[in-house]
């Protein structure tokens, strides 16, 4: 199992961003209430926190050729880098 502070490194994410990667990490599509379980661990009243931390992630993540991706009415996604 990949753990959250892997991606840290690889990616130069925050603790938070990180959680959201490794949950994602498997190709599932998650909604925003799994991430914020899974990230977070607790309910906040705004659902739009998982998108702010998604949205900073994914300016990190597309300098390596990865990204979260937006399923619409879904969640989220993962996808990896590319080998070249």
């Amino acid at each position: 199992m990949i753990s959250w502070s892997d991606f840290a490194d690889r990616y130069g994410l925050t603790k938070t961003q990180s959680k959201i990667v490794a949950a994602l990490a498997d190709g599932q599509i998650r909604s925003r209430d799994e991430l914020m379980a899974a990230a977070i661990g607790r309910k906040y009243s705004c659902d739009r926190l998982i998108s702010v931390h998604v949205s900073r992630a994914n300016a990190r993540l597309k300098v390596h050729g990865a990204e979260i991706e937006f399923v619409r009415g879904s969640g989220y996604r993962f996808i990896p880098e590319t080998a070249a």
